[in-house]
């Protein structure tokens, strides 16, 4: 009971929107609890395996199993994971990466972080102090030891695109993964997931504890219907504020100039 396919990211790339869509294919199974991080558990290789064989339990017989956590591409802090990956799944895991423009996936980022109490200072300032926000969109970087352990197997996808040619790129997936694309069903065009505007929060401690934990995301939430979630969601969670941002021109430009060598590199 192990995945056969991992969304690894890019964080703020679309990945939420792309794993609800892949959902919906009749032949595929995805947890309901999104970005699990089960190959990012300090235990034994034996500890990650029943980890997955707890997460994937509910899958039917014959079903493709996945599951999507950015956090597998975070370097430096996700060192090694390619490397546990290959170990505990089989050198035929496919994988999925989207990558967004890397200055418009940063300033998500931020305005995610912002939203969440996670930083307090300014856009300008979080850029140039927290490494983070630069590191998450080196795509090259982050994707070299997947390439290096699983080669051929990975698909990079552009976020623009996706956005564009959903039901398209989609299908793409669900070829690369190994399923009929043209039993993917109609989505939900007129949806994004996880974006700032769309994305509710819970103020509440208690509630955000609750729906943070193991045991909601496990237990309880795959016992609840998306219907019901959502009517609970209106109630008891609060919709993100905008988070107006203003990078300045010289940051910009410094920014790109950086992306640039890195990408000469």
């Amino acid at each position: 009971m192990k995945p056969e396919f991992l969304i690894l990211g890019a964080m703020k790339a679309g990945t939420t929107t792309l794993y609800r869509d892949l959902s919906m294919h009749p032949d595929v199974f995805l947890p309901e609890e999104k970005e699990p991080e089960v190959l990012l558990a300090k235990g034994s290789i034996s500890e990650i395996e029943s980890d997955y064989l707890d997460l994937l339990r509910p899958a039917a017989p014959g079903a493709v199993k996945g599951e999507a956590s950015t956090g597998y591409t975070k370097l430096p802090e996700s060192e090694g994971v390619a490397q546990i990956a290959l170990k505990v799944c089989s050198s035929s895991l496919k994988l999925i990466y989207l990558k967004r423009e890397p200055i418009a996936r940063m300033i998500s980022h931020y305005k995610h972080d912002f939203a969440h109490g996670l930083v307090q200072t300014d856009i300008n300032t979080a850029f140039r102090n927290d490494p983070k926000y630069f590191n998450y969109s080196r795509y090259d970087w982050q994707l070299l030891p997947w390439r290096d352990a699983f080669g051929g197997n990975l698909l990079e996808l552009s976020f623009e695109e996706y956005i564009a040619n959903r039901r398209a790129i989609t299908k793409q997936v669900c070829s690369h993964i190994g399923v009929n694309p043209e039993k993917l069903p109609d989505l939900q065009l007129d949806r994004s997931f996880n974006s700032g505007e769309a994305r509710r929060t819970p103020s509440n401690p208690l509630v955000k504890s609750l729906v943070r934990s193991r045991f909601y995301q496990r237990r309880l939430k795959p016992a609840i219907s998306k219907e019901s979630r959502d009517s609970l969601a209106r109630l008891l969670l609060t919709r993100q504020p905008k988070t107006e941002v203003h990078l300045t021109a010289d940051l910009e430009a410094e920014l790109r100039e950086k992306f640039a060598r890195d990408a000469s590199n």
